[in-house]
């Protein structure tokens, strides 16, 4: 990822390139003047509304309910400054717009989150399913199962087996990652 930095010291109103350190927070420290780094591969809300469809209130909602997560600066950081998003919760984003579809309370959305963040966890995952997902393939089927007691994501290119669903209160929802990821890259 491409970083852009602001180096300017206040008191001197000059650059400071020779003089920045990356803290573990990810803030560059000028003089002990604090800068965040602003990343090429970030998303607003709008830009969040633009690839799932969803309306700027929706994603507002699933923001404050930790559905979707901000970046660590802008998050809750206060008036006037918007959140930012990664791409792995864009990617998280389309596909619980998929579930809010359907009318999934936001409890249910925050839930299925967390599942799809874990999958995406997978280093696998990524270059087999999901960037090819983006790009268009359309055989990646992404199926969440959930019954009393626990859920469980995976992909699949075929006829997926839905032995959970067998369980009780078990249900299963199956999406074609294609049709909800195809606009990350527009």
């Amino acid at each position: 990822m491409r970083f852009r930095t602001v180096a300017i010291d206040r008191s001197t109103k000059k650059r400071k390139p020779n003089e920045k350190t990356l803290t573990h927070t990810g803030m560059i420290v000028y003089n002990q003047v604090r800068f965040t780094n602003l990343r090429a591969m970030d998303y607003t809300l709008a830009d969040l509304g633009r690839i799932t469809g969803a309306k700027r209130r929706s994603l507002q909602l699933w923001a404050d309910a930790r559905a979707i997560i901000a970046e660590l600066p802008t998050d809750h950081a206060g008036t006037g400054v918007h959140r930012r998003f990664s791409r792995d919760e864009a990617i998280i984003a389309c596909i619980v717009s998929a579930f809010a579809a359907q009318q999934i309370s936001i409890g249910g959305l925050v839930e299925i989150a967390k599942s799809v963040r874990s999958f995406l966890s997978v280093s696998a995952t990524r270059k087999m399913i999901i960037e090819p997902a983006i790009a268009g393939d359309d055989r990646w089927m992404l199926v969440y199962e959930s019954w009393s007691g626990g859920s469980k994501v995976h992909a699949s290119p075929e006829q997926p087996d839905l032995k959970n669903i067998r369980k009780p209160g078990g249900f299963a929802v199956i999406i074609c990652l294609s049709n909800y990821l195809g606009r990350i890259e527009e």
